[in-house]
């Protein structure tokens, strides 16, 4: 099976073609993310804690930065974006295991919701035309709802966050390096700019033994559909070598099939600080970005 990382349900597809971009509505539009307790009617009590932050950044925009109480100027505050509103509601569900491991169908029916509320706020229309100033830099992995359960988890000793174990999941990040020429067809997709791209998956293990499974892709921009990236994975890696010694060469083959990025994927929702990417197997990614580097 197949995992997507790069720049990676279809409740409203955004795909289109060409590098036209237009603005979309300021955050006034209202937007419900469904209550997770209680017995009140669905949605109630989330919708009005998440209304009146809304409303709250409307009228800082509104009204512009304010002021610290002790007078300083210098560090004025400014109003939360929508996109980092939604986001804080995805992480709160999510937890800080991002999804990977058990969520109910409720939680994960939730952030679904708040996901394509997002997408419909898309700013970013053609994504693969912002290649260099939006897409490029390293991201760090918020929320997928691709699982790691079940014999792949158990192979791989995981343990949640909830109950610590042999080994840890740590930080899943992607660094999208600036276009150059690749040799890569692509599945036989025709391209337009390509580069390379590399995904990293940080392991802590009992003892204090750090591990870093690395896997190098190249990318290739979809000529007709702007939304669209093809990858092809060229190479994987472990390390240090104390780390090798834990994953046998089944536990090595686990860590392929979870994390090769090969195949497609379309970039459904992109501003300055947030990615969401979906990939040919259906599966979502929401992204953050830690550097334009």
């Amino acid at each position: 099976m197949k995992a997507a990382f790069l720049s990676s349900f279809t409740l409203e597809p955004l795909l289109h073609t060409g590098c036209d971009r237009k603005e979309l509505h300021s955050t006034q539009n209202r937007l419900a993310l469904p209550a997770l307790y209680g017995k009140r009617s669905p949605g109630r009590l989330a919708r009005r804690t998440l209304h009146s932050v809304l409303d709250a950044d409307v009228k800082a925009q509104r009204s512009g930065p304010r002021k610290p109480n002790n007078g300083d100027t210098s560090d004025l505050e400014q109003p939360q974006s929508a996109s980092a509103l939604f986001v804080s509601e995805i992480v709160k569900i999510a937890g800080p295991d991002r999804g990977i491991f058990a969520l109910n169908e409720f939680e994960r029916d939730a952030i679904a919701s708040q996901l394509a509320r997002l997408e419909k706020k898309n700013p970013t229309k053609a994504p693969l035309c912002e290649l260099e100033s939006k897409l490029l830099g390293t991201w760090r992995l918020v929320y997928t709802d691709r699982m790691i359960l079940g014999r792949r988890r158990a192979l791989l000793y995981l343990t949640s966050s909830a109950k610590p174990g042999l080994v840890h999941l740590g930080e899943v990040t992607q660094q999208i390096h600036a276009p150059e020429k690749v040799p890569a067809q692509f599945h036989g997709a025709h391209v337009s700019e390509t580069g390379r791209a590399e995904n990293r998956v940080e392991f802590r293990v009992f003892g204090g033994i750090d591990g870093v499974y690395t896997v190098q892709a190249f990318y290739g921009a979809d000529v007709s559909n702007s939304a669209r990236v093809w990858i092809q994975g060229i190479s994987s890696s472990l390390q240090p070598a104390n780390f090798v010694s834990i994953m046998n060469e089944q536990r090595q083959q686990v860590l392929k099939e979870l994390f090769d990025p090969t195949g497609y994927l379309d970039v459904t929702f992109l501003d300055d600080v947030y990615r969401v990417t979906r990939d040919e197997k259906g599966f979502v990614y929401l992204w953050e970005r830690i550097s334009t580097a």
